[in-house]
């Protein structure tokens, strides 16, 4: 599957951005059941700084994403 950032978390419901197609002025929606955890340093503290409010651009969120693909294919 396809690596995406947690911006907000709305009952059952979790919206996602990956900065490219889906991003945070039109993130993706979709139900928690149907998700899978992938639990990384960089993405953790991505969504860290999304929770407590702070500006997190589309670029950011794209290299994050871009950099720990690559660390999975190594």
């Amino acid at each position: 599957g396809k690596l995406y950032v947690i911006l907000e978390v709305v009952g059952e419901t979790v919206l996602l951005a990956d900065g490219v197609n889906k991003t945070i002025e039109k993130p993706k929606k979709k139900n928690k059941k149907h998700l899978k955890k992938v639990l990384t340093d960089g993405l953790i503290d991505l969504s860290a700084r999304i929770q407590k409010g702070e500006c997190v651009g589309n670029e950011r969120i794209c290299r994050a994403i871009k950099t720990q693909t690559k660390k999975q294919e190594d």
